[in-house]
Protein backbone atom coordinates (compact mmCIF):
# COMPACT_ATOMS: atom_id res chain seq x y z
CA UNK A 1 0.00 0.00 0.00
CA UNK A 2 1.40 3.37 -1.04
CA UNK A 3 1.23 6.37 1.27
CA UNK A 4 0.42 9.62 -0.47
CA UNK A 5 1.97 12.73 1.02
CA UNK A 6 -0.17 15.81 0.59
CA UNK A 7 1.65 19.08 0.06
CA UNK A 8 0.62 22.57 1.01
CA UNK A 9 0.74 24.81 -2.08
CA UNK A 10 1.92 27.69 0.12
CA UNK A 11 5.34 25.99 0.23
CA UNK A 12 5.46 24.88 -3.41
CA UNK A 13 8.34 27.22 -4.35
CA UNK A 14 10.40 26.64 -1.20
CA UNK A 15 8.66 29.67 0.31
CA UNK A 16 9.54 30.66 3.85
CA UNK A 17 7.33 32.36 6.42
CA UNK A 18 8.21 33.97 9.72
CA UNK A 19 6.81 35.96 12.60
CA UNK A 20 8.36 38.02 15.34
CA UNK A 21 7.58 36.56 18.74
CA UNK A 22 9.65 38.78 21.04
CA UNK A 23 11.09 42.30 21.03
CA UNK A 24 13.29 44.14 23.52
CA UNK A 25 11.55 46.40 26.02
CA UNK A 26 13.01 49.71 27.14
CA UNK A 27 13.59 49.95 30.91
CA UNK A 28 14.87 53.46 31.58
CA UNK A 29 18.15 53.80 29.69
CA UNK A 30 18.47 50.09 29.03
CA UNK A 31 16.81 47.58 26.74
CA UNK A 32 15.76 44.20 28.18
CA UNK A 33 15.12 41.18 26.00
CA UNK A 34 15.96 40.45 22.40
CA UNK A 35 14.46 40.12 18.97
CA UNK A 36 13.25 36.54 18.43
CA UNK A 37 11.53 35.07 15.40
CA UNK A 38 9.80 31.83 14.49
CA UNK A 39 10.58 30.63 10.96
CA UNK A 40 8.44 28.07 9.10
CA UNK A 41 9.96 26.28 6.09
CA UNK A 42 7.28 23.60 5.67
CA UNK A 43 3.93 22.84 7.34
CA UNK A 44 4.71 22.19 10.99
CA UNK A 45 8.48 22.68 10.53
CA UNK A 46 9.48 25.70 12.59
CA UNK A 47 12.52 26.93 14.42
CA UNK A 48 13.27 29.84 16.71
CA UNK A 49 16.04 32.23 15.70
CA UNK A 50 17.50 35.46 17.01
CA UNK A 51 17.78 38.55 14.82
CA UNK A 52 21.37 37.72 13.84
CA UNK A 53 20.27 34.35 12.43
CA UNK A 54 17.08 35.51 10.73
CA UNK A 55 18.57 36.28 7.33
CA UNK A 56 20.20 32.88 7.03
CA UNK A 57 17.05 31.09 8.22
CA UNK A 58 15.01 32.88 5.55
CA UNK A 59 17.52 32.28 2.78
CA UNK A 60 18.41 35.97 2.51
CA UNK A 61 21.74 36.61 0.83
CA UNK A 62 23.70 39.22 -1.10
CA UNK A 63 21.74 38.48 -4.27
CA UNK A 64 18.45 39.39 -2.56
CA UNK A 65 16.90 42.80 -2.01
CA UNK A 66 17.75 44.42 1.31
CA UNK A 67 14.58 46.50 0.96
CA UNK A 68 12.44 43.34 0.77
CA UNK A 69 14.13 41.96 3.90
CA UNK A 70 13.54 45.23 5.79
CA UNK A 71 9.92 45.44 4.64
CA UNK A 72 9.30 41.89 5.88
CA UNK A 73 10.88 42.69 9.26
CA UNK A 74 8.77 45.84 9.62
CA UNK A 75 5.62 43.87 8.81
CA UNK A 76 6.51 41.21 11.40
CA UNK A 77 7.16 43.92 14.03
CA UNK A 78 3.80 45.55 13.26
CA UNK A 79 1.98 42.24 13.66
CA UNK A 80 3.66 41.69 17.04
CA UNK A 81 2.65 45.19 18.22
CA UNK A 82 -0.93 44.56 17.07
CA UNK A 83 -1.05 41.26 18.96
CA UNK A 84 -1.57 39.20 15.80
CA UNK A 85 0.42 36.17 16.90
CA UNK A 86 -1.60 33.94 14.56
CA UNK A 87 -0.24 35.59 11.39
CA UNK A 88 2.92 34.90 9.41
CA UNK A 89 4.91 37.08 7.02
CA UNK A 90 5.91 35.63 3.65
CA UNK A 91 9.55 36.23 2.81
CA UNK A 92 10.13 38.13 0.44
CA UNK A 93 6.76 39.65 -0.48
CA UNK A 94 5.85 40.75 3.10
CA UNK A 95 2.38 39.34 2.51
CA UNK A 96 0.54 38.55 5.76
CA UNK A 97 -0.74 34.96 5.84
CA UNK A 98 -3.04 33.45 8.50
CA UNK A 99 -1.71 30.48 10.43
CA UNK A 100 -4.43 28.10 9.21
CA UNK A 101 -3.39 28.68 5.58
CA UNK A 102 0.09 27.36 6.30
CA UNK A 103 -0.92 24.43 8.44
CA UNK A 104 -3.71 23.14 6.17
CA UNK A 105 -2.68 20.49 3.67
CA UNK A 106 -4.65 20.19 0.46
Amino acid sequence: METQVMENPMFANADTYFRQIEAPVRKGLFMRGRFMFEVMTAPGVTRLVALGELGEALGYGPQHSRKDFQECRLTAARLLREGRSDAWVHYSSAQVVPDESLRDVT
